[in-house]
């Protein structure tokens, strides 16, 4: 006998008026409209309240003004019908109408003009009055005319207007002249004039077009006319690419304007139709065939654009304009490689270009040095920053076209982190040369002039700084830190009246609201040298509260004690609640900036000692959990100061929150090594030869850079001590553990089981243990 399935029977979860009514006006303050819509619709089935049937107009509205806003005119004219349809609301009229016309829908568009289902004020009539009368001329609509009021001003004006239209294609400047002047100032063809002005003035330039058409108000219809025109002085493929972005009555209006016949107008829609489906090929083929119509010139530049992604194109491009050098057909090739990813070739081919160029003389290639050097910087766009390769390509591309800031700044800042000094302070010098006067440029010359601890240069700069931008915050924060340097290094050998003067001049640097507590905790310094205890306090007390009250100001204190040889002990013994702090993981990751500052002061050594002060806490705040960004930050830091502990511990709390990355490891690994590549072991050298593979699978090029430069400086080495002694046998008998651990397992299992993992077993492991003389069939 057999059962009968039991159907399961869905629940269906009723929603309440209320929760109903809360979903969809939050969907209509988020801007789903669309689900705002049927969530109303749903609720006036349930009650015909008012309150949703102006909600759900509402809701119509806005999802109409939405679409209109995306240039989607026929889906805002169906929306406000069916919101007039659905909720009977007509508000809004004029728009409803400007978007007909918008759409194409001149005839529906006059009708409801003619006999509108809501009276129209006074400025609305004539604002719709204007709208139409561009339309008319713009589109070329002539035979709406007839669905006008014959008496009004629309349908008696526009034979004038348009008579203006014509004489102006056909150069009649007579005929034209009588047309503008018989425009009278209340025709709804009035904004026309500025317009046809400024047709005229087309060969005076832009300022002049934009001067007549200035006349205009912001809000006149015929605006848009005017902002077509310098689109007439545009040609080829600029032209045609702009003109595809044009709407119909748009398109027709310039068209108008041209003289274009109707085979020209039929090639332009052909065109647009193989643009939008027929492929590079189709597009290729068309500009050929119509090139007379085209340009030759510019069908031949647009032609050579395509030939990278077509197969066998270049002979037809030849046989129709002519015949391309062998520079130029690498450089084809280069750009084909680079559209099939086959990077190789492609920077083979670019090398190919190079040479060819190299070799050309003036009559066959212009400008050859600065093709160069693009090509030097296009090579470089996939490569890691400071991988050899592309610091030689830059610097060899700086030497045939100096003006380029982004490879200046592009080296400077690789040699920087490189701490290549030499390499560094040359590039910046030249980067001076180049752009004296600018500020980006001069920032770094500051910045290099403080690590060779060359002052009163770097003083110099910041100051010049000053003069092209008054209020540049990093000038102004320099100018104080150096002034406090000064200060300084005036404390340590006693001329404590030359610190007063030092501190006093860095304190006209200090941004109101902005201290540091730099400054604060200096002059505490200053008044306990000089034996003013309670005042030391409270100085100290306002250095505190102006770096945050928390990690940072402890850190800075330590800083600033030891940086004049006073023992940090000796300001925490005025403040022994500042050991007492708890910091969260925001003011973890402010201490980054800090340590990122005082090192670029050139005072890294010492915060190794000012960190060592703070250890314990730090540690303690460590084990929060913070985000895979936050980790790598404060490694990074850790890493550049040289602060190998911190590093350590830092990475070890990373790795029992987040998943073993490439960067993780290279910091983890760099941690053990402190610098050292000789301490490099076998096991660490294969985890990183990993985690650069991972990296590169991952497109982290920067990170592989960085894993593969501690292998590659290894090279040569032998590896560290693993701690197995030669001549003893731990790794056979390791080996053997292993083998014994394999065997044990597979004997445990069931016969079944056990045939099916010897069958799945790898080669490689059935012949290690056959090596070990072990009968794998067991």
């Amino acid at each position: 006998m057999s059962r009968k399935k039991k159907h399961a029977h869905h629940k269906v979860v009723a929603t309440s008026p209320e929760h109903l009514e809360k979903k969809a006006r939050q969907q209509l303050q988020s801007g789903a409209y669309k689900d705002a819509i049927n969530n109303y619709k749903r609720l006036l089935k349930i009650n015909q309240q008012p309150d949703y049937l102006d909600a759900l107009g509402e809701a119509y509205w806005l999802a109409a003004e939405s679409q209109a806003a995306k240039g989607l005119y026929k889906e805002a004219v169906n929306l406000w019908e069916s919101r007039a349809h659905s909720c009977q609301q007509h508000s809004h009229l004029p728009r409803y109408i400007t978007w007909l016309l918008a759409a194409g829908a001149y005839i529906k568009a006059i009708r409801i003009f003619n006999a509108p289902p809501v009276e129209l004020n006074r400025e609305e009539q004539t604002h719709l009055t204007a709208m139409i009368g561009a339309h008319l001329l713009a589109a070329d609509q002539q035979n709406i005319v007839a669905m006008l009021d014959a008496d009004s001003p629309l349908a008696k004006d526009y034979p004038i207007a348009k008579a203006a239209l014509k004489a102006y294609c056909q150069g009649d400047e007579n005929t034209l002249a009588s047309s503008l002047k018989a425009i009278g100032s209340r025709s709804p063809y009035r904004d026309f004039r500025p317009v046809l002005n400024a047709l005229l003035s087309l060969d005076a330039g832009p300022q002049e077009i934009e001067q007549r058409l200035s006349r205009l108000k912001p809000d006149s219809p015929y605006l848009a006319l005017g902002r077509m025109l310098p689109l007439l002085q545009q040609e080829g493929a600029l032209f045609i690419e702009s003109y595809q972005k044009l709407g119909p009555a748009q398109q027709t209006f310039v068209a108008t304007l041209q003289g274009w016949d109707k085979r020209q107008l039929r090639l332009l829609g052909d065109f647009r139709k193989i643009q939008l489906k027929g492929g590079d090929k189709a597009l290729f083929d068309f500009i050929v065939a119509n090139k007379r119509f085209f340009g030759e010139q510019e069908s031949a530049y647009f032609c050579k654009a395509l030939l990278p992604y077509l197969n066998k194109a270049t002979g037809i491009f030849e046989r129709h304009f002519g015949a391309l050098s062998q520079a130029e057909k690498y450089r084809l090739e280069a750009l084909s490689c680079e559209h099939r990813k086959d990077h190789y070739l492609a920077e083979r081919s670019w090398r190919l270009y190079i040479d060819k160029l190299e070799m050309a003389s003036p009559a066959e290639e212009t400008d050859v040095d600065l093709k160069i050097a693009l090509v030097l910087r296009h090579l470089n766009k996939d490569l890691p920053a400071n991988d050899p390769g592309v610091l030689h390509n830059l610097e060899t591309s700086l030497s045939l076209d100096p003006n380029d800031k982004a490879s200046y700044l592009h080296l400077i800042s690789a040699y920087k982190q490189s701490n290549y000094k030499k390499s560094y302070q040359s590039w910046v010098a030249a980067a001076l040369q180049e752009y004296p006067e600018d500020i980006e440029i001069l920032l770094e010359a500051v910045a290099a002039a403080r690590t060779k601890n060359a002052h009163k240069k770097a003083a110099g700069f910041a100051k010049k700084i000053l003069t092209i931008d008054p209020i540049n915050a990093k000038a102004q924060n320099f100018l104080r830190s150096s002034h406090v340097a000064h200060a300084r290094k005036q404390f340590k050998v006693g001329r404590l009246h030359l610190v007063h003067k030092e501190l006093a001049a860095a304190e006209q640097w200090e941004r109101n609201g902005q201290e540091s507590g730099v400054l604060s905790i200096n002059q505490a310094l200053l008044a306990l040298e000089e034996n003013h205890k309670e005042q030391a306090k409270a100085l100290l007390q306002t250095g505190i509260s102006q770096s945050g009250g928390n990690l940072c100001a402890y850190l800075r204190l330590c800083t600033e004690a030891l940086c004049v040889d006073v023992k940090p002990s000796a300001l925490v013994s005025l403040m022994p609640e500042i050991k007492k702090i708890s910091p969260n993981k925001t003011e973890v990751m402010l201490l980054v900036a800090v340590l990122q500052a005082y090192y670029e002061e050139g005072i890294g050594a010492l915060l190794i000692d000012a960190l060592a002060e703070i250890s314990p806490i730090l540690k303690k705040s460590l084990k929060q959990t913070l985000s895979e960004t936050q980790w790598y930050n404060l490694a990074e830091c850790f890493l550049t100061l040289e602060a190998y502990d911190l590093l350590e511990y830092c990475t070890r709390q990373a790795l029992k929150q987040q998943d073993s990355k490439p960067l993780l490891v290279f910091y983890e690994i760099s941690a053990t090594l402190r610098g050292q590549q000789q301490h490099l072991t076998y096991n660490m050298h294969y985890r990183l030869v990993e985690a650069a593979e991972e990296a590169h699978d991952m497109n982290d090029l920067r990170t592989a850079a960085r894993i593969e430069q501690i292998i590659k400086q290894h090279a040569g080495l032998p590896f560290a001590d693993t701690g197995f002694d030669d001549d003893d046998n731990d790794f056979e008998e390791a080996e053997n553990n292993v083998i014994e651990g394999i065997v044990n397992m597979i004997k445990s299992l069931s016969p079944s089981e056990r045939k099916k993992i010897l069958k799945d077993m790898p080669p490689e492991v059935k012949s290690l243990l056959m090596d070990a003389g072990v009968d794998i069939d067991f």
